[in-house]
């Protein structure tokens, strides 16, 4: 799915949940960091500045080792969490772990370590990223473990039905979308 059908989804999550409009860019930020690994995605191009070149790669992975290090030292889960989860959005291809149930045990570990009323929306706008990119080529949920769970609808189907179902909720609600979507 597109970054934009990502979050509008979670957007619609938190809304329908009862979250107020404060923990909506927990509830994006969740969303779209499962794509991290993905050089063109949204928020790559954010956090990252556009294409990735090998220094950027580079400079990713040394930030993880480091986070990793640090972590181990002074026996922080949350920063050894933080750097496993950069190593392989740095080294592994896209889809692979940020897309499983061990990247969403890593940013819980990290999102608890951090607290706040947030927590909970950002593990959900996440884990609805997982759901939707259910159809077309599936997700490896099971990481490491080689297979992919899969939704048998075409990919685009699925994208434009989410996201007219999630934009038709959130009208609903009383939300406006569109000023994220210019």
């Amino acid at each position: 799915m597109s970054g934009i059908t990502h979050a509008i989804v979670a957007l619609a999550l938190d809304a329908g949940l009862g979250f107020s409009v404060a923990t909506a860019p927990a509830a994006l930020a969740g969303a779209l960091l499962p794509d991290i690994d993905e050089p063109e995605s949204a928020v790559s191009r954010i956090l990252l500045g556009g294409r990735w070149t090998i220094f950027r790669v580079v400079g990713l992975a040394l930030l993880a080792v480091a986070l990793v290090w640090r972590g181990s030292v002074v026996r922080s889960p949350e920063l050894l969490a933080m750097g496993l989860f950069l190593v392989a959005a740095a080294l592994l291809p896209h889809r692979g772990v940020t897309h499983s149930v061990l990247g969403l045990a890593l940013v819980a570990l990290v999102l608890r370590g951090l607290g706040g009323s947030w927590f909970l929306p950002a593990l959900l706008g996440y884990g609805s990223h997982l759901v939707a990119d259910l159809p077309g080529s599936g997700v490896p949920l099971l990481w490491p473990v080689p297979w992919r769970v899969k939704v048998p609808v075409p990919r685009w189907l699925a994208e434009v039905s989410v996201a007219l179902a999630a934009v038709a909720y959130l009208g609903y609600r009383g939300w406006a979308p569109w000023p994220f979507l210019r």
